[in-house]
């Protein structure tokens, strides 16, 4: 059986090889233009929003109409407020790991990998307000994504 890792890249991931990615969001469940892969900007079949998709209630959507032959998104608020604490967001990565990962769990990976690749944003670190802090966010994400990569 192949080991699992975690990478730390400095990427587009909008672009990486991977089966699945999370895409950020706000409250809306809609992300930002700059996130929508050039090639698909005109996609429009958003999932709807559901009423408890909040900041303190669901907030990890399946993009399921996204072309079959692309890397799955996987939208995630990060819409929080100003000053929000990074465990805020750290709670949010762990909603989408429970989402993601049993979609992914004994399948192979694309390119001929033998485990799916997941690709995650740095979440808060953009417009979530923890520019400066991003080796926080690091430091406390990463027991929740090592722990995803051993499942």
């Amino acid at each position: 059986m192949a080991r699992s890792h975690v990478f730390i890249v400095r990427s587009d991931i909008r672009y990486l090889g991977c089966d699945a990615w999370l895409l950020p969001c706000g409250s809306r469940g809609r992300p930002a233009q700059e996130w929508i892969p050039r090639h698909l900007r005109s996609f429009d079949k958003w999932p709807e929003r559901p009423a408890d998709f909040t900041s303190t209630g669901l907030r990890v959507l399946e993009v399921t109409a996204w072309p079959s032959d692309e890397p799955r998104p996987w939208l995630v608020n990060v819409g929080g407020r100003a000053g929000q604490d990074v465990s805020w967001f750290v709670h949010g990565l762990q909603q989408a790991l429970d989402a993601v990962l049993p979609t992914l769990s004994g399948r192979p990976g694309r390119f001929g990998r033998p485990k799916p690749l997941l690709a995650t944003p740095l979440l808060g670190t953009g417009r979530g307000g923890f520019f400066a802090q991003a080796g926080d966010a690091v430091k406390a994400m990463l027991p929740l994504l090592y722990e995803a990569a051993k499942k």
